[in-house]
């Protein structure tokens, strides 16, 4: 099981930072609205960035490192070497919450025609986000008003929609054009680019806020692990070589995604509203279709095997899980009722987790504990979790008590999974190979 949550759930992007930014108060961390990088100057140890604040004055701050998440005009990228390599699509968009009740509620909906396409998202209390074309091209540097989007409607949508607009006014309106680029490398000596300053793209698939805070999580540990000095300023490089291949899949993917949806061309016209919906049928129909949909919209099949600081043991055989993985989720056991794997990672540390492996390949409970231990003490900060086939919880240790867990793993004979703490996979193999988690640790 990859995950505990596998229904996809749609919500604001103000809501998603609202409580972002209750988290981070609530850890002491002041958010600054209102403050202006004016200028990023990147010495040999340490960069220099000057600001604006909210009453116009300037000030300077001194800082080892700098993470640009400003966006696709981002003054972080501007003050480097990197290129930004792409272009704009031809369309306009317009986009709006709106409140408006009609046939089709709750529903996620796309609809796509001759004139463009438009998408519905439900958000809550009859209010929806409506993205479409626009209908006039020679509006399109006009801001848009509620006849644009009553007028796609009106050409895309059936009459039986029966859409019908609150008289009350937007929440907000904008107009936008679309683009597609990537930098060239997302680290440039101590500067970062992460989410829409590394990478901009369609919003088909609607992956642009995932990316971009898995980026942040990938960049935020090994940040964290090297200003402690607990790792060597090599691990920074690890990033750029496993978030750029990423972004650049993901970019490939929403522009032929996005070609599809908004497409003027006659021929791919034709294609798209003859052909499409008997292929979007026949693939609904495949379990196996619908898995690697739901792994590519929830970003869980995202994997960084090719990375230099991943790995697995010599004789490890499951090619399905492997160094670079997400770790998958379970059900397990634990003295007071039942917990999650996942929930057992939650702190921002590494985490060993020992398995005992099943009937009579079991490990027992102590020399389980001797070895989880012996590699914790490589290694400042790492937690240990046991997990048991069929014997009872205990205090310290947990229970798969159907060999879920074991069996996804592919853990018959016992074995060990280093997880980072971004909750991949660094390091995987059976207990036979222990000896190579020990060097691997140590280099």
């Amino acid at each position: 099981m990859l995950t505990r949550f596998p229904t996809p759930l749609l919500i604001s992007q103000a809501e998603t930072e609202r409580v972002l930014e209750t988290f981070v108060v609530k850890n002491g961390i002041k958010v600054e609205r209102g403050v202006k990088a004016e200028g990023i100057e990147q010495e040999s140890d340490y960069v220099k960035v000057k600001i604006i604040n909210e009453g116009g004055v300037a000030d300077e701050i001194f800082c080892q490192y700098i993470v640009g998440c400003d966006g696709a005009h981002s003054i972080v990228r501007k003050s480097t070497n990197l290129s930004f390599v792409g272009d704009a699509y031809p369309q306009d968009f317009i986009l709006a919450d709106l409140r408006l009740t009609w046939a089709l509620k709750d529903n996620i909906s796309l609809f796509m025609g001759s004139y463009g396409f438009m998408a519905l998202f439900p958000m809550k209390d009859d209010v929806w986000r409506v993205l479409c074309s626009r209908v006039h091209e020679r509006d399109s540097n006009t801001e848009p008003t509620i006849p644009d989007f009553e007028e796609s409607i009106r050409r895309l949508l059936p009459p039986e929609a029966n859409v019908i607009f609150a008289k009350e006014k937007p929440f907000w309106m904008s107009r936008f054009r679309l683009h597609h680029r990537i930098v060239d490398n997302y680290r440039e000596g101590r500067c970062f680019l992460a989410g829409d300053a590394a990478h901009i793209h369609s919003p088909a698939g609607g992956q642009g806020m995932n990316t971009g805070m898995q980026d942040s999580v990938n960049l935020a540990w090994k940040l964290a692990t090297v200003i402690k000095g607990e790792q060597e300023e090599s691990l920074l490089d690890s990033y750029n070589v496993e978030r750029h291949r990423i972004g650049k899949h993901l970019l490939d993917v929403t522009d032929r995604g996005f070609e599809l949806m908004a497409t003027s061309n006659p021929v791919y016209l034709w294609l798209r509203n003859t052909l499409a919906p008997w292929v979007l049928a026949l693939m609904d129909l495949s379990e196996a279709s619908k898995r690697n949909r739901f792994r590519f919209v929830s970003e869980l099949g995202v994997r960084y095997r090719h990375s230099s600081i991943v790995s697995q043991g010599s004789t490890w055989k499951n090619k399905a899980i492997r160094g670079g993985n997400r770790m998958p989720d379970g059900k397990l056991m634990a003295v007071d009722g039942e917990v999650w794997l996942q929930s057992l990672l939650k702190a921002p540390k590494s985490h060993l987790v020992g398995f005992s492996g099943v009937r009579d390949r079991m490990t027992t409970e102590d020399v389980l504990s001797h070895i989880l231990q012996e590699i914790a003490d490589q290694r400042q900060g790492m937690m240990c979790h046991i997990i048991l086939d069929s014997r009872p919880a205990s205090k310290t240790t947990f229970n798969d008590e159907l060999g879920v867990m074991h069996n996804m793993l592919g853990m018959s004979g016992g074995g060990i999974v280093l997880v980072r703490p971004d909750g991949y996979i660094e390091w995987i193999g059976s207990l036979s190979d222990v000896h190579e988690l020990e060097a691997f640790i140590k280099q």
